[in-house]
């Protein structure tokens, strides 16, 4: 559980496998100054090769009032 999101994540040495993998084959990309990592067109293929269904997922950004 990440207690700053309050969300189930992958951590230690599986987790850094993982990110590792993705990372090296660019089906994902870190995004600068934060935590979030962008799945790329690449990685939506190849999940959706080994049977993951990925959704649509658009992003929303917040305008100042």
């Amino acid at each position: 559980m990440d207690w700053t999101q309050r969300e189930p994540h992958l951590a230690g040495a599986v987790g850094r496998a993982i990110l590792a993998f993705l990372l090296e084959r660019r089906y994902v990309r870190r995004n600068a100054g934060a935590r979030v990592l962008t799945l790329t067109v690449e990685g939506r293929s190849w999940l959706s090769r080994q049977g993951v269904d990925v959704p649509e997922m658009r992003k929303v950004v917040a305008r100042a009032s």
